[in-house]
């Protein structure tokens, strides 16, 4: 199985099984325009190349997806050996990378390079983690990946994995390119390629999966329509532990039936801990937290140097100015401290009670250095 990341400006990441779904010879037959830009060899040296060439070389983002569908479907073969092996990619680009230097990859490589390209043709696109049926039979060897993609203000589906020919009954993969998997329409899409996320699907009233088993789609209509794209604008604005969490209680919500779903529910909670550290991280929570630890452990030994100095008959001698600047200076920032620690929050429990305990310590200090101003104050008003 297969679960795309989206994780703000870092790489998405990858999250497979270790076998996958391969071509298959079920489509869904449309009228295509097949004409067609040809990526000349001299553009194809990386995901970026690609990306910057059909920018600059195609009137718009269908001319420039055509290109690039048809490019993919005839350079880019289905790696066997991989798709049985236990090994995979790191993120999209690595995948991307990968896949177009090797010229084979699995569905995965297929979309991350597809999504890469676009990504750098300022093409926006979806990457999209799922299971498919084949035939009207569901397929549980592995999850599949597409691609989501809004042209002409028509949304559509496109699969360059199986736009690119069939694995054949020796294990082999054979080159037959075809357009039937090149913007497909969700309303047909949905029978053969099923999200995890209800939202990729696409539709106004999506399909449950046991609807979709039990051929009872029609039961969606009943439901309250879903607006799915004000949805994908909303995950644009979230953070890391929204999206997961979401997409997990939109898993759960429509329905889990079948192992597929279940791995993807378990990988997705096993993500949550690492959504938390990282959304804290990218937030700039953690770095706050620990430049104020700085802060205090710096005013620490700055009150123990005046400790020191008071214990020692105040000397070397300072003028009285030079001693209430001190503690005024040394009391405003250890209330500045304390302060900042109340309005900073993690969303990490481990962290968050770490950093409650942090402030219950500050707490005696801010009151202590207070008293010692108000006590210096007064000796400093009685010696005069």
């Amino acid at each position: 199985m297969k679960s795309l990341i989206p994780i703000f400006t870092l790489s998405i990441l990858l999250h497979f099984s270790v076998t996958a779904s391969a071509q298959s010879a079920a489509s869904i037959p449309v009228n295509q325009d097949t004409t067609v830009i040809k990526i000349p060899g001299t553009a194809v040296s990386s995901p970026q190349s690609i990306g910057l060439w059909l920018k600059n070389n195609t009137p718009n983002h269908y001319e420039a997806v055509k290109a690039l569908y048809y490019w993919i479907g005839h350079n880019i073969a289905y790696d066997v050996v991989l798709m049985n092996s236990k090994k995979g990619y790191k993120d999209t680009v690595d995948a991307a990378v990968r896949t177009l230097a090797a010229r084979k990859g699995i569905c995965q490589g297929y979309c991350s390079l597809f999504y890469e390209v676009c990504r750098h043709a300022d093409i926006p696109t979806h990457l999209i983690s799922g299971y498919v049926y084949i035939f009207g039979q569901l397929e549980l060897n592995g999850g599949h990946n597409w691609i989501g993609i809004k042209l002409n203000n028509k949304w559509a589906i496109i699969d360059p994995t199986w736009g690119t020919g069939t694995v054949n009954g020796k294990g082999r993969f054979d080159f037959a390119f075809n357009w039937d998997n090149f913007l497909i329409s969700p309303e047909k899409a949905i029978y053969t390629h099923v999200p995890f996320d209800p939202v990729y699907q696409f539709l106004p009233d999506p399909i449950k999966p046991a609807e979709l088993d039990n051929h009872t789609g029609a039961e969606a209509l009943k439901r309250q329509a879903m607006n799915f794209e004000d949805s994908l604008q909303t995950f644009m604005r979230q953070n890391l532990v929204q999206w997961y969490s979401g997409r997990l209680q939109r898993l759960e919500n429509f329905g889990i039936i079948n192992p597929l779903q279940r791995e993807e529910a378990k990988y997705l909670k096993s993500m949550i801990p690492y959504a938390i550290y990282v959304t804290d991280s990218v937030n700039g929570t953690t770095r706050k937290y620990y430049e104020l630890s700085d802060r205090y452990n710096k005013l620490i030994e700055h009150y123990n140097t005046y400790i020191d100095f008071e214990n020692n008959g105040m000397k070397p001698a300072k003028s009285d100015k030079a001693i209430i600047e001190w503690l005024n200076n040394m009391c405003k920032e250890v209330k500045e401290i304390h302060t900042a620690l109340n309005n900073l929050h993690f969303l990490s429990s481990f962290m968050e009670e770490d950093r409650i305990g942090f402030v219950r310590s500050v707490k005696p200090t801010v009151d202590d250095l207070e008293n010692t101003r108000k006590n210096t104050l007064a000796f400093l008003a009685q010696r005069k």
